[in-house]
C-alpha cells in the first residue's frame, strides 16, 4: 500500500495546494473519516510565536481501527504497542500555514497483514490547518491538520489529524499573535489526545478541483 501512496502523493499534494494554498482558518476543518484511524495520547503541545513552531511530540499511539469487516467489527480496535506520535507545523502569527510541517505515527499491532513495526501515517507536507477559538471554561482546544500522504501504510487520499488539549496561555482572539506569548500544556492534568485518519478532500475543495479541471486527473490516478 505504501507504494501506491508514494505514487499518488505528488499529484494529491499539487491539487490540494491549488485549492488550499497556504490557507488556514479560525475554525476547525471538515475532516470526514475514512478508515483506518489511529488514536494517540500524552503528547506535549507548544507554540512559539517567535519561531512559529507548533509541536505535539512525545505522544503514544494506542489504538488502530481499520475498515470494519465480519472479522473486524466496529468498536473492536487493535492495540498498538510501542506506539509513537510526532507532529510539527509552522504557523504564522496570523494563523496561516507556513512551508513545512511533519507527521509520524508508528507502532506494532496484530491486525491482518501486519507483522512487526509499522509506519501508519507519515508526511512532510502540511496542506491545511484549522483551530477552535473557545479558550474559556477549561474546554479542550481543537487543532485540525490536513497532510498529503507520504510513505506510511495509510493516508489516501489525504491524512487528517484532530488534536485536542487544554492549554496554558491560549488567547481565543488570536492564539498565534506575538503578544499572546505562545501556549503549551505543561503541567496540566489533562491528557492531550489525537485522532489521525484517512480523509477525502472537503466538498468545497472538490468543487475547486472540478473548477480547474483537475478532478478527472485526480480520480484516474487514484484508480491506477
Amino acid at each position: 500500500m505504501s507504494t501506491l501512496i508514494s505514487r499518488c502523493a505528488p499529484v494529491a499534494a499539487v491539487l490540494a495546494l491549488a485549492v488550499f494554498g497556504s490557507a488556514a482558518q479560525a475554525a476547525t476543518l471538515s475532516l470526514t473519516q475514512i478508515y483506518p484511524d489511529v488514536t494517540s495520547s500524552g503528547m506535549a503541545i507548544s507554540y512559539d510565536p517567535v519561531s512559529h513552531v507548533f509541536s505535539a511530540t512525545g505522544g503514544v499511539a494506542t489504538k488502530l481501527s481499520i475498515t470494519p469487516t465480519a472479522n473486524v467489527p466496529v468498536g473492536n480496535p487493535f492495540t498498538i504497542t510501542g506506539g509513537t506520535f510526532t507532529l510539527t507545523a509552522l504557523i504564522s502569527n496570523t494563523g496561516t500555514v507556513l512551508p513545512g510541517g511533519t507527521l509520524s505515527i508508528t507502532g506494532t499491532d496484530t491486525s491482518p497483514g501486519h507483522v512487526g513495526p509499522q509506519v501508519y501515517f507519515q508526511s512532510a507536507n502540511l496542506l491545511n490547518f484549522g483551530f477552535s477559538q473557545i479558550g474559556v471554561g477549561g474546554v479542550p482546544e481543537e487543532f485540525d491538520f490536513m497532510f498529503s500522504p507520504g510513505l506510511g501504510d495509510y493516508g489516501l487520499p489525504f491524512i487528517g489529524v484532530k488534536l485536542f488539549s487544554n492549554l496554558n496561555g491560549y488567547v481565543a482572539a488570536n492564539p498565534f499573535a506575538v503578544a499572546s506569548g505562545g501556549f503549551n500544556n505543561t503541567g496540566l492534568t489533562n491528557t492531550a489526545v489525537a485522532d489521525a485518519l484517512s480523509t477525502p478532500l472537503p466538498s468545497s475543495a472538490l468543487m475547486g478541483l472540478s473548477a480547474i479541471g483537475a478532478l478527472p486527473l485526480f480520480l484516474r490516478r487514484r484508480k491506477s
